[in-house]
């Protein structure tokens, strides 16, 4: 586009010397009024109102629904689905054709742009399911990276207008921008990892979500937990919840029996499969060292098949995994896709489970659902989980 405000002929009356100083203090100025007047277009004048009247309209029509409102925090739901993000995901599609709620999801922003991130994977669908998001487009008067920016610092402002009766938690506190509002807060406490076993997470971690906690147990209606396991320890520990607790169960929802999936190539006939997380608190460590002892032994030959999201604290691991993988009695897949991990279940020799603690144990569920042995550690919750087996 051709520059409304242009002093390149002017330059050459300024002596040379001088040049680059005066060019440091006049181009910013210059671009400054040039992006004004490109921005200040009639047409963009136009579009960023139509935009502001669908947003207060679009607050106004969520104002004035009747009926249970649930403002339902979907972070989990971005990048690689662990825990927590199928929890949620199977959540939601089990209530989404309920047709006496609404559930209105949040992603990471109310405002989003084409370059942020999506969630991953499809949203579930039916009548009770709303995505709150407004889209910024780049055609308005004001550039869309500062406007994203203003519109983000007034979130809460947004979130509280929209006036839901409930807030629902499902990782345990609530983000900063649900924090004006007003609806019934429920929040899902997964496991008490950050208590007793403390050692298994970050230093900032572990004091941030002790500290988030305790201030959302003072203020939550209702208190969620995976198993009965965690909700006597939440009881045990002391922390105060404003109002009850409930165990509700998960199940294997996500997962089917008949998946006919192609498994990748370094995968044989049969296998022992561990599934979780690479951090401390699944005991990841025993289980390679047991296993390697094992193979050096000859006393087994069955490969040991890993699958899940890196983690944190597991440096140590790194080398006796190159080993493992070396000696090929170690399959190190990484995180894998849905399809991927119902068949591994399926074929599975046998599954592991040695966690030194867990808020519920998906994995030995998943293995019995599927019809494997499992081969799981004696804490608390997988005696809760597995029952008589």
């Amino acid at each position: 586009m051709r520059n409304v405000v242009s002093y390149k002929g002017r330059l050459r009356l300024v002596p040379q010397p001088l040049r680059p100083l005066v060019q440091t203090v006049v181009d910013p100025i210059r671009r400054g009024i040039n992006n004004a007047f490109f921005r200040l277009q009639p047409r963009r004048i136009a579009a960023t109102g139509r935009w502001t009247w669908q947003l207060v309209s679009a607050i106004k029509t969520r104002r004035r629904a009747t009926g249970l409102t649930v403002a339902v925090d979907v972070t989990p739901l971005f990048g690689a689905r662990t825990g927590v993000g199928w929890y949620l995901h199977c959540l939601l599609t089990e209530l989404a054709h309920r047709d006496d709620l609404q559930l209105r999801l949040y992603g990471r922003s109310v405002f989003v742009h084409a370059r942020d991130e999506q969630i991953s994977g499809d949203l579930p669908r039916g009548p009770a399911i709303a995505l709150v998001a407004h889209q910024v487009p780049d055609d308005l008067a004001v550039s869309s990276r500062w406007l994203v920016r203003i519109l983000r610092a007034l979130e809460p402002v947004v979130i509280a207008a929209d006036g839901n009766r409930v807030v629902f938690a499902p990782n345990f506190v609530p983000p900063a921008r649900f924090r004006w509002a007003r609806g019934g807060l429920v929040v899902t406490v997964h496991d008490l990892s950050f208590r007793n076993v403390s050692w298994t997470l970050h230093d900032d971690t572990r004091r941030e979500l002790a500290a988030q906690l305790e201030r959302t147990l003072a203020r939550a209606h209702v208190v969620l937990t995976d198993s009965e396991t965690v909700q006597r320890e939440l009881v045990a520990s002391g922390m105060r919840t404003a109002g009850a607790s409930r165990a509700i169960p998960l199940g294997p929802g996500h997962l089917s029996a008949a998946t006919n999936a192609v498994l990748p190539a370094e995968v044989p006939r049969r296998f022992a499969l561990h599934v979780g997380t690479f951090e401390p608190r699944k005991n990841l460590a025993m289980l390679l060292r047991a296993w390697e002892q094992l193979h050096s032994g000859a006393q087994v030959t069955l490969p040991l098949v890993l699958c899940g999201a890196p983690g944190w604290k597991n440096e140590d691991l790194q080398p006796i995994l190159r080993q493992g993988e070396d000696a090929r009695w170690l399959i190190n897949l990484g995180y894998v896709s849905d399809a991927v991990l119902g068949e591994l279940y399926r074929r599975a020799t046998i599954v592991c489970c040695p966690s030194l603690y867990e808020g519920f144990g998906l994995p030995v569920l998943e293995g019995m659902r599927m019809g494997r042995p499992v081969l799981a550690s004696d804490i608390p919750v997988h005696r809760e989980v597995a029952g008589s087996a």
